[in-house]
């Protein structure tokens, strides 16, 4: 990890049903100096999205939600949020991801993934010229 990895004083809404990794990506994105909102569903991550008086820069978005396509759900969040930047993440391939009804320009990251490779890709996100 360099420096630039780090965070810039961005907010980053991570969306993922499992606790434990849910903790172990807001704690990781907090130590490199991230503002984490967490939700473990997609209603909370609606509540938080619509309630947040920031700028939420990215969302990762966990693919296999309840309730909810991760289409739908990115959709949903990028009304409220044009602006807003998606990762998604799953531990199934991009194929997989692709047929749930993710784009295939989509920004994607596999589970379980390093320390090193999700903050070089939060980074390269964030900074990707389109929205």
């Amino acid at each position: 990890m360099t420096d630039s990895d780090r965070s810039h004083g961005e907010t980053i809404l991570v969306v993922e049903d499992d606790l434990s990794l849910r903790e172990m990506v807001r704690e990781l994105l907090e130590s490199e100096g991230y503002e984490v909102l967490e939700a473990g569903d997609p209603e909370k991550a609606f509540s938080i999205s619509r309630s947040h008086e920031g700028t939420i820069h990215l969302a990762i978005l966990d693919v296999i939600q309840p309730k909810m396509s991760a289409r739908e759900l990115s959709d949903r969040l990028l009304e409220a949020r044009p602006g807003m930047r998606l990762l998604f993440m799953s531990g199934y391939t991009q194929e997989s991801a692709e047929a749930s009804g993710v784009s295939p320009t989509a920004h994607f990251i596999g589970k379980p993934f390093t320390t090193a490779a999700l903050l070089a890709k939060i980074r390269s996100v964030i900074r990707s010229p389109e929205a």
